[in-house]
């Protein structure tokens, strides 16, 4: 008798040992980082970073060469920018919450990137809507430019500096008439092409960038969710 109230015992301990070791695996499952989110949230930040860098750069472009020509690009390029820097700022905050053990930090991620999603898409739909009409109002552009620049001081300069950064030769359907010099220096590439081309390159990368951060946050927000509920249901998570 005595011995079958040991065997009890210590079966018992045995069960109570094994309980606290799977709540410690579970707990200490639960504070890993979940690599797999982390590591599309480490993307989606060098992404933002990228997509940042190129919002100043299109500023400046703009604000440099065009004189707001294009009405509706400096508003763009301002809201991009706003979109991209604040993009970066929460995946950071992202970033920090796929080590926490909070249920509700994950729920916030997770609809932050849901809402990410949705705008940058929106942001590579609207630039490629600018595409289309782009090339035609930068042709007309630097047409005015280059007719222009001997009796406008600005254009001039602006001429210059567009021939000098792209090397390419005003607008050669009236080269002849407005500026030979330019044969001279650089090679018989129209300024029309070049600028609208780079122009375009910009818009193309933005779009790219854009679509893809915004498929990425959706992903992602699906792998955070995938870990919210893991927690909810104490489960260990990798």
């Amino acid at each position: 008798m005595m011995q079958d109230q040991s065997m009890k015992i210590c079966d018992d301990k045995i069960m109570e040992i094994k309980e606290i070791e799977k709540n410690i695996e579970t707990e200490n499952g639960n504070k890993e980082p979940r690599v797999d989110l982390f590591a599309f949230s480490f993307i989606l930040l060098i992404t933002g970073i990228g997509m940042s860098a190129l919002s100043v750069y299109f500023i400046d472009f703009l604000k440099k060469y065009t004189e707001n020509a294009f009405p509706e690009l400096p508003t763009f390029s301002l809201v991009y920018c706003v979109l991209v820097v604040t993009f970066t700022v929460l995946i950071v905050f992202g970033m920090m919450s796929t080590c926490s053990t909070h249920t509700v930090l994950l729920l916030m991620y997770t609809f932050l990137l849901v809402i990410l999603s949705g705008t940058m898409i929106g942001c590579s739909v609207t630039a490629g809507v600018y595409m289309t009409t782009v090339k035609q109002s930068s042709y007309a552009l630097i047409k005015t430019y280059a007719e222009e620049r001997h009796h406008n001081p600005d254009y001039e300069k602006l001429m210059k500096q567009i021939e000098a950064e792209f090397k390419c030769c005003g607008d050669l359907a009236d080269v002849g008439k407005w500026n030979t010099s330019c044969h001279q220096e650089f090679t018989l590439l129209d300024c029309k092409d070049q600028f609208s081309s780079h122009l375009m390159m910009i818009l193309g990368i933005i779009l790219g960038l854009s679509l893809m951060s915004g498929l990425t946050c959706a992903f992602a927000s699906c792998i955070a969710s995938s870990h919210r509920r893991d927690l909810q249901s104490n489960k260990p998570t990798a």
